[in-house]
Formats: structure tokens, C-alpha cells, sequence
């Protein structure tokens, strides 16, 4: 027997001899038993079947019964809109036409070699084919490495209807130097990628290869080839800045402002910033190829035009950026376009010549710019119809006063003209730089006068002028114009003293006496140096000295029978107004 078939029987009698089946009051000691024996059965108990191990069901009828177990759910990748890896295409021969061109998938990068050509001029020529079909606008960055001993250059053309056009030309590194194109905006269709040596002597390199990378990326912000015309011109959402590269010299890039979405009582404000060291041209055009104005940024440094008309019955303004031939290729720039209503009485451009001059109203101040190196503004002012009608005014005499206020900077230069006679009445530039500049006392205008403001050093775009034709009284005052003794301005004995200006550089103002006083006397301005020379009756010089701070003159009488004062030569303008005295004193 078993050790497994014996333990029932073995619990079983222990239990039995706890337990009596009828306890008296007396516990009996148990009586003598036989010693169990374990190799047979005991007569008390019956025979059981024996018992077998558990049967397991194979593996595969296990999992056919059991219900499929449950797995996370991994995320699905999706797969963005973006270049894959980019290919490899070695250059295959014959490919220097462009109906052999070597057929490129983008992205991708070509390798090739210029191969020794000994009955061509011009050298090797290395065509590659693609093609574009996107549904959004998609920005091409080339960058094609360098060949010891080759001056490469590259060229890419689009397939239309008619025709091959060249879109880009790009040949800035010298010998053995790559090019690169940062910026060029695919269109759908068929291109043409050339890769050719330039210069007066084809090069070739058979060990060293070229690597022209083409890759793609989306979404292209700034200027972005080609754009090398009006045709091609980017527009602009004004206000607008936008960043722009210098693929090479004279490169020409076009850009395109909507004016119909402008009131005509709406100035635009342009400005350019120009890499570091280059020059830039900023050309602006109307939509038949008018130029409005054309400004230059030298070696670097900012331009802006604050102040340009919308040119009536326009319907669009074209904005060039070009590269001048001698200024270093590369780099990037910034322009920046904005529109805002216009203030009331400012100066716009175009107006730097007479026939573009712009209004300017008695006793209305304008407010002008000097935005550039060299800009000259013109104004128109006409006389007042009551003084030409010769009626006179409620002030008495007048005289014509212009003021022009500072710009930090500037040396301001102010000039009048008589345009029918092309005559320079008045040029004032007493103020230094940062000074404005005044007339008191020009003589009123029988008819339409010109006024140019300019600089002699210096520009501000930033600052502007304001600019002021006034009436003023001569009470007192020496009238214009006076420059001779024929055309001086007479004094009799016994009137109040007589104040003056020698404002313009060729200015002289002359006094005649009759009678001649007994006593003249000449205080000077404060600043400057008055040359004051006395004449006798017939025109002979009597009397010249200097006079200058407070050192006053009197000339000798009864000889004198004129006075003319002006500029001491070589000595700046005097600053102030001199006085003339001739009462006894």
C-alpha cells in the first residue's frame, strides 16, 4: 500500500480513540490494540480504485478555447508632407544639352565632374532634368560645392508654353568656389538645371567631383527668385517687411504694392536696409514704368523715404531692389512698406525739381524730409492777390519773411527763385549744421516764386523741417531788395533808427541820406563781421571799416552821403540784425 492510500485510514482511528461513543462518569484507560500494520488492507475498510494523474490538454486545443488576449493599441504614424531622404544621382554622360539632361528626382543630391573638351570653347556643359507637382508653393535651396581650378557657374530654366525662359543666372564665387541659391520659389513643371564653367578659360577636373545639393522646403517666407522683373514681382500686404538675398551683382529684385486698396490722401513709407558693405538702389515705378523716385544705400547703411504721394489715377507702385555692379554679391537685406492717411500740408515726393513743386500757402507752416544724401524739395508760392492788385495791406508796407526750422544733422541751405526770369533772388545758409535758417525781410513777389530746401552736409529722414512763408512788417526795417545805391532805401533826418539783416551770402543793404545827416553811427550784430563802406554823392568810395561785436561805427559826414553794409569777406554771415542811427547824438 501506499503512503497516498493509508492517510484516510490513519485519521480516521485517531479520531475513534478521542471520541468514546458512550463516556460514562469514570474515564477507562484505553485497552490493549494491536499494532497497525500498513502492508495490508485492514478488514474494516474496502478496497479503492487507484487513482491517476491529471491529463493536461495540449497547448494548441488550449488556446483554441481560450478568447484572444488583449494588446495595447500602438499610435499610427503619420507621415507629415516633408522630403524623404534625399537621393544620390551621379552625372551620366552625354548630358552637355539640354535635351540629354540627366533626369533627378528632388530631393536629391548630383555628383559629376567637367571633363577636359578640347574642341569646345566654353568647356563642359552638365544638364539635369526635374519635374514639380505640388499642391502648395515649395522654396528650392541649391548649393552646389566647389572644383579646384574651375570658375562654375549655374543656371536654371522653366518649361512653358512657348518657350525656356532663364529664371536665374547665379556666378558669384571666384575660382574654385560653389554657389548657392537660398531662395528659389518652384512653380509646377519642367525645369532645367545647368551647371557650366565660366570665365575667359574653361576649367576641368576629372579626380574631383561637384556636389549639387537640391533640396525642398515648404511654406517660403521673404523674397524668393525669380523675381528679377515687374512680370514676376512679389506682392506686398502692407504694412509689410520682408527679408531679401543678393544672389549676385545686379541682381534685380521687384516687389508690388496695390494702391487701389490706398486713398489717394495716403502717403507710403518705404525704407531699405542693405547687407553689410554693399550699396543697394531702391527704384520705385508706377504700373507704365514711370520712375516716382530713386534713392541709393550706401556700404550698409539704412534708407527711408517717409513721404511718397500716391500718385493719382495709379493703380499700382513697383519697388526695385538692385544690386550695383561694383558692389559685393551676397548677403541679405531688409524692406519694410507701410501706408497711413495723410497729415495735412507735408511734403511728398517726387518733388525735387521745379516742375514737380508742391504749394506752399502764406502763413500755413509745411513740414517736410530730407531723407536722403543730395534731396532737394521744391514749393510753389504765389503772390497774394490783393498786393499784386497793388491795394496795399492793413500792416502797412510788408515784406516777405521765410523760416526753416532745424534738423538735426543737416546743414540746412534755403534758396528762392524767380523761375520766369531763372534767377537766384535769395540763397541763405548763415546756420550751421543742426541750425534752421530765416530770411526777415526778402521782398515780396510781383509773381510765383520757387523755394528749394536742401542740405550742404548732411540728411535726416527721421526729423523733419517745417517750413513758413510769412508777411512781415518793414516798419523800422530795411526794405528789399536794396543791394546797390540805386535801388537803396532813403532816409531823411530825424526818423527813427533803421534794423536790417544780411541774411543771403550775396546780400548788401544800401541807405541814401537826403539831407546827409550830421551824425551816423552803425551798431553791428552781435556775431559776424560787418563791412561798412560810405560813398559820396557821385558813387566814389569815402569810407570802408569793419565793424563787428560791440564795436560800432561812425562814418564821417557830411562826405557820406551813402551806407552799404555786408559780409566782411572770408568771415561767416553776421548772425542778428545790425542798426542804423542817424540823429544827432
Amino acid at each position: 500500500m501506499s503512503c497516498g492510500r493509508c492517510a484516510p485510514i490513519v485519521v480516521l482511528l485517531v479520531v475513534v480513540g478521542m471520541f468514546p461513543a458512550c463516556p460514562g462518569p469514570e474515564v477507562q484507560p484505553p485497552a490493549e490494540r494491536a499494532a497497525l500494520s500498513l502492508s495490508s488492507p485492514s478488514s474494516t475498510t474496502q478496497a479503492r480504485p487507484p487513482v491517476s494523474g491529471p491529463a493536461f490538454m495540449e497547448f494548441d486545443k488550449l488556446a483554441e478555447g481560450l478568447p484572444e488576449p488583449s494588446r495595447p493599441m500602438l499610435p499610427t504614424l503619420v507621415t507629415p508632407d516633408l522630403p524623404g531622404k534625399p537621393l544620390f544621382y551621379p552625372e551620366s554622360e552625354p548630358n552637355n544639352a539640354i535635351d540629354q539632361a540627366t533626369e533627378i528626382t528632388l530631393p536629391c543630391t548630383v555628383s559629376g565632374h567637367f571633363h577636359p573638351l578640347p574642341d569646345s570653347p566654353d568647356g563642359d556643359h552638365d544638364w539635369f532634368a526635374f519635374s514639380v507637382e505640388r499642391d502648395h508653393p515649395a522654396l528650392l535651396e541649391l548649393d552646389v560645392s566647389g572644383v579646384k581650378g574651375v570658375n562654375l557657374g549655374l543656371e536654371l530654366y522653366h518649361e512653358t508654353l512657348k518657350e525656356r525662359p532663364l529664371l536665374l543666372a547665379v556666378d558669384n564665387a571666384p575660382v574654385g568656389k560653389g554657389e548657392t541659391v537660398p531662395n528659389f520659389r518652384l512653380m509646377n513643371g519642367r525645369y532645367w538645371l545647368h551647371l557650366l564653367q565660366t570665365g575667359k578659360k574653361p576649367g576641368w577636373n576629372v579626380l574631383q567631383p561637384y556636389l549639387a545639393s537640391l533640396t525642398i522646403g515648404d511654406a517660403p517666407s521673404g523674397e524668393t527668385e525669380p523675381n528679377d522683373s515687374e512680370r514676376y514681382a512679389l506682392p506686398l500686404v502692407l504694412p509689410a517687411r520682408i527679408d531679401g538675398v543678393v544672389n549676385k551683382s545686379e541682381d534685380s529684385d521687384w516687389f508690388s504694392v496695390d494702391l487701389l486698396k490706398l486713398s489717394s490722401f495716403s502717403k507710403l513709407s518705404v525704407s531699405l536696409l542693405p547687407p553689410m558693405g554693399a550699396t543697394l538702389r531702391l527704384g520705385l515705378f508706377t504700373q507704365a514704368r514711370q520712375e516716382v523716385l530713386s534713392v541709393t544705400a550706401l556700404e550698409g547703411r539704412r534708407v527711408t523715404i517717409p513721404n511718397i504721394a500716391v500718385v493719382e489715377d495709379a493703380t499700382t507702385y513697383f519697388i526695385e531692389v538692385l544690386s550695383l555692379p561694383d558692389s559685393p554679391a551676397g548677403g541679405s537685406y531688409t524692406l519694410e512698406a507701410a501706408a497711413e492717411p495723410l497729415p495735412e500740408r507735408v511734403e511728398l515726393e517726387p518733388n525735387d525739381h521745379p516742375d514737380a513743386a508742391l504749394r506752399l500757402l502764406w502763413e500755413v507752416p509745411l513740414t517736410g524730409w530730407l531723407a536722403v544724401e543730395g534731396d532737394a524739395d521744391w514749393f510753389e508760392l504765389r503772390p497774394l492777390p490783393e498786393l499784386e492788385a497793388g491795394t496795399g495791406s492793413d500792416r502797412g508796407p510788408v515784406a516777405m519773411q521765410l523760416t526753416l526750422s532745424s534738423v538735426p544733422g543737416a546743414d540746412l541751405v534755403l534758396e528762392v527763385f524767380d523761375v520766369s526770369e531763372e534767377t537766384l533772388l535769395a540763397r541763405l545758409d548763415a546756420g550751421g549744421k543742426g541750425e534752421g535758417e530765416e530770411a526777415p525781410n526778402l521782398a515780396m513777389p510781383t509773381g510765383t516764386v520757387y523755394i528749394k530746401v536742401s542740405a550742404s552736409k548732411g540728411y535726416n529722414s527721421g526729423s523733419p523741417y517745417a517750413l513758413e512763408a510769412r508777411l512781415a512788417a518793414v516798419v523800422g526795417m530795411e526794405v528789399e531788395p536794396n543791394n546797390s545805391i540805386e535801388t537803396a532805401t532813403v532816409l531823411a533826418p530825424g526818423s527813427e533808427p533803421v534794423g536790417g539783416y544780411i541774411v543771403p551770402s550775396a546780400d548788401r543793404d544800401c541807405f541814401r541820406f537826403l539831407p546827409v545827416p550830421p551824425v551816423l553811427r552803425v551798431v553791428p550784430p552781435q556775431e559776424g563781421v560787418l563791412m561798412v563802406s560810405g560813398y559820396a554823392s557821385d558813387g566814389t568810395l569815402v569810407f570802408q571799416e569793419k565793424a563787428h561785436g560791440d564795436r560800432s561805427v561812425a562814418p564821417p559826414v557830411p562826405q557820406t552821403s551813402a551806407l552799404c553794409m555786408e559780409a566782411a569777406s572770408g568771415s561767416p554771415l553776421p548772425r542778428g540784425a545790425y542798426s542804423l542811427s542817424f540823429q544827432p547824438e
